[in-house]
C-alpha cells in the first residue's frame, strides 16, 4: 500500500454471493415459475425478518442452488462474477496495479450483523454463506464439479475456496472413493481447496467441553485456530458447515 513492491495488484474479498444466487433462483421459481407468491410478497417477508411468514421461509429453504452442478447456476455466477470484473477491468491503482476480487471473505459473521434478511430463507444478522461450500445435502463430487466450471481467469483471482468438512470415520471407510474423489478434482480444476477432518459431534464435544480439546484445530477461513479459543459465533458457524457437509454423504 505504500509502494515499492514489484507487484502492485491490490486485492479485494466479496461475500454473499451464496445468498444472492440462492436468492434470484428462489425468485424465478417461486414467484414466476410456479406462481406461489408476488415479489410484494416476498419484499414484505424480507422487510418483517420472516415474523409471521414462516410458511414462505420453509419455501425458500426447500431448494439451494449454489454449489449445484447446473448449466443454469454455473452461469449465472459466471455472469455476476464477468460483469464485476468488466467494471473493473480499466480501473489502476495509483501505482498502476489492478485490482482482483475473490469470493470468499473472513468476515461472513460480522457483515452479516448489518445485513438484513435475504431470500434465501437467511434471517437478518445470522451469517452469510462462506466460501463455495456444501449446503443443504450437496454431495462433495457435485460441488467440485460446479467448482470445476467456475471461471476464475482475468481479475477473478483473489481466493475462491472450495470448503468441507468430513468425518474421520467417513475416509477410513472410503478411503480409496475418497483419494479418487481428490485427483478427480484437481484433474477437473478448481482454485482453492481447504478442508476440516473432524466431525461435528467432536466439535459439538468440544464447545460443550472445551478444556478436553486444547489442540483441536480447524481451518476457520484463510486461517487455522485453536477451536477453543473461537468466539461462540464461530464455533456454532464451523458445526452447522460440519452436519451440512455430513449430510451430503
Amino acid at each position: 500500500s505504500e509502494g515499492g513492491a514489484k507487484y502492485n495488484d491490490y486485492g479485494v474479498l466479496s461475500i454473499g454471493l451464496t445468498n444472492v444466487i440462492d436468492s434470484l433462483f428462489n425468485i424465478q421459481r417461486l414467484v414466476f415459475d410456479e406462481k406461489r407468491y408476488t415479489l410484494e410478497e416476498l419484499q414484505r417477508a424480507v422487510i418483517q425478518n420472516y415474523e409471521g411468514y414462516e410458511v414462505l421461509r420453509r419455501a425458500l429453504k426447500e431448494e439451494v442452488s449454489f454449489g449445484r452442478d447446473k448449466a443454469e447456476v454455473v452461469s449465472l455466477v459466471n455472469e455476476i462474477t464477468t460483469f464485476i470484473e468488466d467494471r473493473l477491468d480499466s480501473f489502476k491503482n495509483k501505482f498502476g496495479g489492478r485490482v482482483k476480487f475473490g469470493l470468499s471473505a473472513s468476515n461472513y459473521v460480522e457483515v452479516a450483523q448489518s445485513t438484513y434478511a435475504t431470500l434465501d430463507g437467511r434471517k437478518a444478522n445470522e451469517p452469510l454463506h462462506a466460501h463455495i461450500t456444501c449446503s443443504n445435502g450437496i454431495p462433495y463430487t457435485e460441488l467440485l464439479n460446479f467448482a470445476s466450471q467456475i471461471d476464475y481467469g482475468g481479475v477473478k483471482s483473489n481466493g475462491n475456496v472450495v470448503d468441507f468438512f468430513v468425518s474421520p470415520s467417513f475416509i477410513e471407510k472410503n478411503s480409496d472413493k475418497f483419494m479418487h474423489l481428490i485427483r478427480q478434482a484437481i484433474q477437473d480444476g478448481f482454485f482453492e481447496l481447504q478442508m476440516n477432518v473432524v466431525s461435528s459431534a467432536t466439535l459439538i464435544d468440544a464447545k460443550r467441553n472445551p478444556g478436553s480439546y486444547p489442540n483441536l484445530i480447524v481451518r476457520v477461513w484463510g486461517f487455522s485456530a485453536y477451536f477453543k479459543d473461537l468466539p461462540e459465533e464461530y464455533q456454532n458457524v464451523l458445526i452447522e458447515r460440519a452436519i451440512e457437509s455430513e449430510s451430503a454423504v
